[in-house]
């Protein structure tokens, strides 16, 4: 499990979403689950950063509509969402 700070959180704009957003780029494995202060994440699925317009903004949609928070996480060219 990866711990990240509150403070290290921003935000991706999707649509006319406004998504809580980290770059772990440069981290070496892609965890299952994130724990974000006492909010647990766990991993749901990934997009590729290019295209993603067409299929991303759907399904993180169905999440929030299902009452469930969002978290995407940006790596290798690759937007990863987990969901609380």
């Amino acid at each position: 499990m990866l711990q990240i700070r509150e403070a290290d959180l921003g935000h991706l704009e999707v649509d006319d979403m406004r998504l809580l957003y980290v770059d772990l780029y440069d981290l070496d494995f892609v965890p299952t689950r994130i724990m974000v202060g006492e909010r647990e994440f766990t991993y749901q699925r990934s997009f590729p950063v290019r295209g993603h317009g067409a299929i991303m903004p759907p399904y993180v949609r169905s999440l929030i509509d299902e009452g469930r928070v969002p978290l995407i996480v940006e790596r290798n060219e690759r937007y990863y969402v987990y969901v609380q």
